[in-house]
Formats: C-alpha cells, structure tokens, sequence
C-alpha cells in the first residue's frame, strides 16, 4: 500500500510538471508568432509600397513618378537613420537589422528613375523582380525567424 501512494504521488507530480511544461511552451509560442507577425506586417507595408509604385510606373505620368520615386527615397532615407538611432541608443541589433532592411528599400528606389532614364519598358519588370525578390525574402526570414526562436526555447528548456 505504501509502494501505491508513492507510486500515486510520483505521477501526480510529472502530471503537474508536464502541465506547467506545456504552460510555458504556450506562452513562448505566443511571443514567437508575435515576432513573426511583426516581420510579416513588415512585408505587407513594403509590398503594398511596392505595389503601389507599380500601379504609379502604370497609370501616372513619367516625370510624377520620377518626383515621386525621389521623394519617397528621402523619406525612406530619413526612416532609416531614425532606426539606426533607435537601435544604437537602445543597442539592439534587431532595429539595426530593420533599418538595414530600409537602407535597401531605399537603395531599390533610388535605382528606379535610373531605370526610367535606361528603358521604359525594363521598369516594370524591374519593379517586379524586386518585389517577388522581397516577397521571397521576407517568407524566409518568417520561417527562420520561427524555426530560430523554437530552437532558442527548447535549448533554455534544457
């Protein structure tokens, strides 16, 4: 009788730790899909910006998108040096990582009146590649970004 209530308690007791195990695995799922949300509604702002600049090279005259194109680079510019501030005040390389992402969007858009100027026709195409290259990109930090921070949680479970 004594083998069964410590035998009873032993189960009781790994019931209770598989219960909080799960628990906790729970709370670092949300703070992981919180991050790749977060990278994706990234990507949905920068392939609408994209998409728009597309629809521009369609339906708006040469010399407005040219305009446009420029402005759009300083403001994308001056986004990029605010998170390159943030991230070196708060020493957080992930802002870094951000703003570096910017610098490139900026690159992509400043490249877009030179494409003007080369051919007419590449532009869409241009614009096109650049936006399935961000696309493909940003699903494969998604997926990195998920498989990483599992990876972290499993070995701080250890």
């Amino acid at each position: 009788m004594r083998k069964e209530k410590v035998k009873k308690e032993i189960v009781e007791k790994i019931e209770e730790e598989i219960i909080d195990k799960k628990k906790m695995f729970e709370d670092a799922k949300d703070s992981i899909i919180n991050k790749v949300m977060l990278n994706c509604s990234i990507a949905v702002l920068i392939l609408a910006y994209w998409l728009l600049l597309i629809l521009g090279k369609m339906y708006v005259d040469k010399s407005i998108v040219l305009i446009e194109s420029r402005v759009a680079t300083l403001v994308i510019i001056a986004l990029t040096i605010a998170l390159f501030e943030v991230a070196y005040k708060r020493d957080n390389g992930n802002i870094a990582l951000y703003g570096i992402e910017m610098m490139f969007l900026a690159i992509f858009t400043l490249f877009i009146p030179y494409v003007y100027y080369e051919s007419d026709n590449n532009v869409r195409i241009y614009l096109s590649l650049v936006g399935i290259g961000m696309a493909i990109y940003y699903s494969i930090k998604s997926m990195c970004i998920y498989q990483l921070e599992r990876k972290r949680y499993i070995k701080s479970r250890k």
